[in-house]
């Protein structure tokens, strides 16, 4: 079929265009992240403020455990 009018077809296809680049913009803002650790949790009694602090308590725990 052909298309008699492209103003119909352009404002059917914008918004579309528009939702897919602010979905696009999301995700680049979701994964362009620097990743941080918790600092608190109710279910993993090692969240520390850095890796470091996680690592420190698991290994605590290990030696005390031992």
């Amino acid at each position: 079929s052909k298309i008699e009018n492209t103003t119909d077809l352009n404002s059917t296809i914008e918004p579309e265009i528009e939702n897919l680049e602010d979905s696009i913009t999301i995700l680049l803002t979701d994964v362009s992240q620097t990743i941080q650790p918790m600092t608190k949790s109710l279910t993993n009694p090692f969240i520390g403020g850095t890796w470091k602090t996680q690592i420190d308590k698991m290994l605590t725990q290990f030696v005390t455990h031992s």
